[in-house]
């Protein structure tokens, strides 16, 4: 929504890959490029990306957070990206309906309303090989996607959703309850407050992961846990 227009940045970042893939090719890794809803790309939209740019070299790194921030359910994103996954950052969020639209808060896994089972599914059919990489982001109060105006910002950057994948999405919201996650919530922008608080983040950040872990063993069945 800025000065420039997105399709110039997208040009750009198609331009930089083109210029790596050779010494991409010959280190035999890829580009693993993040689907990040709210910010940018749309799964479809990163998709034709890859694609454009080239798969012998061009991937898919997974965030299961981002896509409710675009009005995208993460099935969706799922599916739509599998076939490009070479990186994951799993994780969870609440997703409920307000008037203005719907709102989204991420949460450890399993304390969301995301089917991550089916995602789990879908990635170990068409990637048996990814490895499932959590990234637990909490102590953030819920963002607004306010769709029902349609004049909103929201409505600018995504003015190309197709509406089957939008309807799953408000399918997804109106399942959900109105429940923010119970925890210490940062004001927006504050990374690592003092004192008190900051010795209580610390341990809401330990027990949010350890949770998360014992649902990705317990539920998911991921496996034995790899912490680097």
């Amino acid at each position: 929504l800025g000065p420039i227009p997105f399709q110039q940045h997208v040009d750009e970042v198609l331009h930089v890959l083109r210029a790596v893939g050779p010494v991409v090719r010959d280190q035999g890794v890829k580009v693993a490029i993040e689907n990040h809803g709210g910010v940018d790309f749309l799964a479809r939209e990163l998709r034709a990306l890859v694609e454009t740019a080239g798969t012998a070299y061009v991937g898919v790194c997974l965030d299961t957070g981002n896509p409710a921030y675009a009005a995208e359910d993460p099935v969706v994103a799922t599916e739509v990206l599998a076939p490009y996954v070479v990186a994951t950052q799993v994780r969870d969020t609440r997703v409920w309906t307000v008037a203005e639209g719907a709102m989204a808060q991420w949460t450890p896994l399993g304390q969301g309303n995301v089917d991550l089972v089916c995602i789990r599914d879908m990635l170990s059919e068409q990637v048996p090989a990814v490895v499932f990489n959590l990234e637990i982001i909490t102590a953030e109060a819920p963002r607004l996607i306010p769709y029902a105006d349609p004049g909103s910002d929201f409505w600018r950057a995504y003015p190309d959703m197709l509406a089957r994948d939008f309807a799953r999405f408000v399918t997804l919201a109106q399942r959900g309850r109105p429940e923010p996650l119970d925890q210490l919530t940062l004001p927006q922008g504050m990374r690592t407050p003092s004192g008190a608080a900051g010795e209580q983040l610390k341990e809401q950040q330990r027990r949010h992961f350890e949770e998360s872990v014992a649902y990705a063993l317990d539920v998911l069945g991921l496996g034995a846990p790899t912490i680097a």
